[in-house]
């Protein structure tokens, strides 16, 4: 049978059921599908219950399934589905009545049934979901009442609130929203970081999250705000330099929008914790930093900052001055030298590469600012070692040299690296 909704080729479909004899106990001509079971991810990632599950217990609770629709007078067949290591309850059947109350009634009861916990844990209760499809007809259409019944399945990860998940229900509660919203609302979010006290900036993530994909039920939506988000937490560490206990999983690896949400609002808490001495950079800069800490070894114009971070290369050099008390070029270069150090200090690499590799486009110019620093870092072609800065006397005189070499100002930095 999972061929059989596997495949969407037609005579294949019906030509199998006939070549291996197989009775269809439904109407061919008038048929639902039901899914039901514990949701695929609870399977995945927390327990995967439903695959040490005995045939016994599968077999009892296709016994009560068999009960209630043979007292709702249908005609069915009942039978286990994997979906991707997961196993769930799926059927197809004939309803002797298809009116809307009855249909409700009885895909309640199969609800009922399935969230019975003599077969599955308590922890188990509140992620078993069941989608009903709408009507089909035809083998060429099984395969269209499984998608259906999948993807209506799925939607459980939006709310879990629901007994039985129908595409009517969907269609009655959801409401229309755009890429374009969703990324005006990033953007919003990602500039409260800068300005706003915690309670506004928890309260925009339940708005983004709560009202806007979650009523979409789109699944792509929740994709790119999380992408959006977790690209934000990641600018965030790299320009205050901040390490957090708990960082965002893998977008798959959350059973429902309302437990992303919870940790997301958990991460963001701790965010704002060990920044609230810190004077916040505005949004302009956080993506200048970034961008120059992710791109130090590309051409970094004025300009080309301005253009990225949406402002002018007037009002972009004058924020970037008062913020960080050194010029937009003068922070590029010891960003620059910072990395050079270190790969002076752990690699064999040439210093004619060394200075390609970190964007710096003249080697004379390079090599002047550095021409102090191979002999502290390396020693005879070997790597360096920290015993040759116990002679104080070379420690300071390249100290003094490297003042008078340009970058005096970057001497704390320096000194750190070292």
């Amino acid at each position: 049978m999972n061929y059989c909704l596997w495949d969407d080729n037609t005579l294949l479909i019906e030509s199998y059921y006939q070549n291996n004899a197989m009775p269809l106990h439904f109407n061919i001509d008038h048929f639902y599908m039901i899914i039901t079971g514990v949701d695929k991810k609870f399977n995945l990632l927390t327990s995967n219950y439903s695959f040490h599950k005995s045939l016994t217990d599968y077999k009892n609770q296709k016994q009560r399934l068999s009960k209630v629709l043979n007292d709702a007078h249908c005609t069915y067949d009942i039978f286990l589905i994997k979906v991707e290591n997961s196993k769930q309850i799926a059927i197809l059947f004939s309803p002797e009545s298809d009116d809307d109350a009855s249909m409700q009634e009885l895909s309640s009861s199969i609800y009922q049934t399935s969230v019975d916990e003599r077969y599955y844990p308590s922890s188990a209760k509140q992620y078993v979901v069941t989608s009903l499809s709408r009507c089909h007809k035809g083998y060429e259409e099984i395969h269209l009442a499984y998608l259906e019944a999948r993807y209506l399945n799925n939607l459980s990860f939006f709310k879990n609130t629901y007994e039985v998940i129908t595409a009517s229900l969907i269609e009655e509660s959801k409401v229309s929203c755009t890429l374009v919203s969703i990324a005006e609302n990033c953007t919003r979010l990602r500039n409260m970081l800068s300005y706003n006290t915690l309670e506004e900036i928890e309260h925009q993530i339940d708005y983004l999250f709560y009202v806007l994909i979650q009523n979409s039920y789109d699944i792509s939506l929740f994709q790119a705000a999380y992408t959006y988000c977790h690209n934000c937490i990641d600018v965030i560490m790299q320009v205050y330099d901040i390490a957090l206990s708990d960082t965002l999983k893998p977008e798959q690896d959350y059973l429902s929008l309302r437990q992303f949400v919870d940790h997301f609002h958990a991460i963001i808490r701790e965010v704002y914790a060990q920044l609230i001495s810190t004077p916040r950079y505005n949004p302009e800069l956080l993506l200048v930093i970034s961008y120059i800490k992710n791109n130090y070894a590309q051409d970094l114009s004025l300009r080309t900052l301005a253009q990225y971070a949406g402002t002018t290369p007037t009002r972009l050099s004058t924020a970037f001055n008062k913020a960080v008390s050194m010029s937009l070029s003068d922070y590029i270069n010891m960003i620059r030298i910072r990395h050079a150090c270190t790969l002076l200090s752990t690699t064999h690499i040439d210093v004619a590469s060394i200075c390609i590799n970190c964007g710096f486009t003249n080697e004379k110019y390079f090599t002047k600012i550095c021409e102090l620093l191979p002999p502290l870092y390396r020693s005879e072609g070997f790597l360096f070692h920290s015993s040759l800065l116990n002679d104080t006397s070379l420690y300071h005189s390249v100290l003094h040299g490297v003042r008078k070499r340009l970058f005096g100002q970057f001497l704390p930095y320096l000194s750190i690296m070292i």
